[in-house]
């Protein structure tokens, strides 16, 4: 139990790093543009069923930011969107590179945080309880 522990806390730990940058990602990006779906991958889950087969999806997007045409790379989405749909891109005025797909983008930090905290607390728990019993 205190290894199951441990590694809880240590998750804990890593959501509440993660958190800040989550937030200053957020700050830096205040414009918005529409951008479309150019590519989709979908990729089969190794671990799902025959009869009930699950996927992950990647999307290439682009989009247009004062003439000058973008593309930005999805990570995996469990959501499936087709070539040619419009998504919403957040992005940094000053370097339009530095974006994110709104979609696929939290706008707060909360509930990072309080998962983390939730995980933290609960794993430091489970790690003493292992040590003392």
């Amino acid at each position: 139990m205190a290894v199951f522990g441990f590694v809880l806390f240590i998750l804990g730990i890593i959501f509440l790093i993660y958190a800040p940058i989550h937030a200053r990602q957020n700050k830096r990006r205040t414009a918005s543009v529409p951008g479309n779906i150019t590519y989709v991958k979908e990729v089969r889950q190794s671990n799902s069923s025959i009869g009930n087969p699950m996927y992950d999806y990647f999307f290439t997007v682009d989009f247009v930011v004062d003439g000058v045409t973008h593309t930005t790379h999805s990570k995996r989405q469990a959501i499936r969107k087709e070539v040619g749909e419009e998504v919403t891109i957040k992005y940094n005025p000053a370097k339009p590179d530095d974006c994110h797909i709104n979609e696929f983008h939290g706008e707060t930090t909360k509930p990072i945080v309080i998962v983390g905290l939730v995980v933290t607390a609960v794993g430091l728990i489970l790690f003493v309880a292992g040590l003392i019993f």
